[in-house]
């Protein structure tokens, strides 16, 4: 049986940030002139670098935060739809059956180390530790992996030997990496589940998203999901859902979030654009 542990999380942050358009970092081609890309996903390496997958260029892009302006660029041939930081300057992306580890040198460019075989049709990905954690589709479940892809946990029913999951797209794991989010872009309901697999909670959505595409968690543990012309704040302790960002704010097809806790900023592509949007977050603070 799920349990609900709302009451036993009043610790978490709920209050929600003013949020206000600061610019865009555009999309560069080789030849260094604006390009048309597709956004997959976005990591932070260290407090200098985002470090960003398209699948439209089949490419890795790293930009600078402080010069808001793109200073890598890796071509992989490959379609990457998760990314997330490991330890060491590095970050993981998912391709399909793989997983591609890069380093990102000083100079911001994403040089591949080596690649791990993964289960098929592997998409979003998040790190704990010397752990990954992965979600998969069509056979919907969250899988935690060492580094050399081996399975320690598979998480697809819960107690009662009920799918957790009809397409888990997305993931992330709380600042203390004792709680998994995974978004299901069909059920659109956000899952919070523990290291154990033990479901702690289920916020849906759906009332406030026709189609969800990620999700992600800043250093203060709140969560935010984005889908079409919206960015929500989920909150697992009260069970609610605020919206940050809609149609009125002119966002497009976001299909992933960011946020920066050095900066104050939340980043947001959309789908098929030359650019990431730049927002401040003047009341972000950590609890």
């Amino acid at each position: 049986m799920t349990e609900n542990l709302y009451a036993k999380m009043a610790s978490e942050p709920t209050d929600a940030p003013t949020i206000k358009k600061l610019g865009e970092m555009e999309l560069l081609g080789t030849d260094g002139h604006e390009e048309l890309g597709d956004i997959s996903g976005m990591t932070f390496v260290g407090d200098r670098f985002l470090v960003a997958a398209d699948t439209m260029k089949r490419c890795l892009r790293c930009f600078d935060m402080d010069r808001e302006k793109q200073v890598g660029r890796y071509y992989s041939g490959f379609r990457h739809l998760g990314i997330t930081t490991i330890p060491g300057n590095r970050v993981a992306v998912t391709s399909d059956h793989e997983v591609w580890f890069l380093r990102v040198t000083e100079k911001g460019d994403p040089l591949l180390e080596n690649k791990i075989h993964v289960k098929e049709s592997c998409y979003g990905i998040a790190s704990s530790g010397d752990n990954l954690i992965v979600c998969y589709d069509p056979d919907p479940g969250v899988h935690i992996l060492d580094m050399k892809g081996n399975v320690i946990k598979e998480f697809e029913t819960d107690d009662e030997g009920k799918n957790l999951f009809v397409r888990p797209s997305s993931l992330a794991v709380s600042p203390d990496h004792n709680t998994i989010y995974i978004f299901d872009d069909i059920k659109n309901t956000v899952n919070s589940l523990t290291q154990d697999g033990r479901v702690l909670g289920v916020v849906d959505v759906e009332e406030h998203l026709s189609f969800g595409s990620a999700i992600t968690v800043d250093s203060a543990g709140r969560v935010y999901v984005c889908g079409i012309e919206t960015v929500l704040l989920v909150s697992f302790e009260t069970g609610t859902v605020t919206r940050l960002l809609g149609i009125k704010d002119g966002i497009g097809r976001p299909i992933c979030v960011a946020v920066c806790d050095k900066t104050q900023r939340l980043f947001l592509p959309s789908c098929y654009s030359t650019g990431i949007q730049v927002y401040n977050m003047s009341k972000h603070t950590t609890a």
